[in-house]
């Protein structure tokens, strides 16, 4: 008896936990949804995750995704379809690394790299959320550095990948110390713009990620692409 009390109690629990945490009402989900994924904190917490996933080479990548309380409402955050995740948990809290494609190959190819890092965990009971661009990934050497400021005074007064390529790689010089990289990058538009279409929209992304790199603020804010600096 002992034992199928014990039975029931968990399935009982599991019904439970499975009608309180069906995805909330939002831009991306609605309460008829099930979760993709669930994820069990201290003192029985839960957060659900709600959207699209896919797999490829054994790693899942999430976008257009909502995090959100079980039984609660209201979301915590969402990511749209431009940002690309990893979602990981370690220890009581959950990391959701947003992916870059970052110019740091061995021939300045595009690495896709989680970079912009959310963190959720609770605090005194309650939810709490901060950000935080990962210190651990490779930068550039002073000759790297070098070679790519010298391309910047070559590049062509165009609406091109070339110069938006320019872009990305002139901000991981910044990131990798250089003062004379980061002018290059405030001086991009101006000298070798306007940008428009997708080139402006990835143009963007990358300034309004040079600002909020700089600001080492943890306040969490999404960088979108079609989101404007100034």
């Amino acid at each position: 008896m002992k034992q199928l009390s014990i039975i029931l109690s968990l399935l009982l629990s599991y019904s439970l936990h499975g009608q309180i945490c069906n995805c909330p009402n939002s831009a991306l989900s609605n309460e008829e949804m099930k979760p993709i994924k669930v994820f069990t904190f201290k003192h029985n917490k839960q957060i659900g995750v709600c959207g699209y996933h896919e797999l490829k080479n054994k790693i899942t990548t999430y976008s257009e995704f909502v995090c959100y309380e079980c039984g609660e409402k209201k979301i915590i955050d969402m990511w749209d379809a431009t940002e690309d995740c990893r979602i990981e948990k370690k220890g009581d809290t959950l990391y959701i690394k947003q992916v870059y494609e970052l110019p740091i190959g061995r021939n300045f190819e595009d690495v896709a790299t989680p970079f912009h890092i959310y963190k959720l965990y609770y605090s005194h009971n309650k939810i709490t959320e901060e950000c935080f661009y990962r210190k651990d990934i490779p930068l550039y050497t002073k000759k790297q550095i070098e070679e790519i400021i010298n391309r910047f005074y070559h590049l062509k007064k165009e609406n091109s990948e070339v110069n938006l390529n320019e872009g990305y790689m002139l901000f991981w010089a910044f990131v990798s110390g250089s003062k004379e990289a980061e002018n290059c990058l405030k001086q991009m538009e101006k000298t070798y713009g306007p940008f428009d279409g997708a080139i402006e929209e990835l143009w963007n992304f990358i300034f309004y990620t040079y600002i909020n790199y700089k600001s080492g603020s943890t306040s969490v804010k999404h960088i979108y692409f079609n989101e404007k600096y100034n």
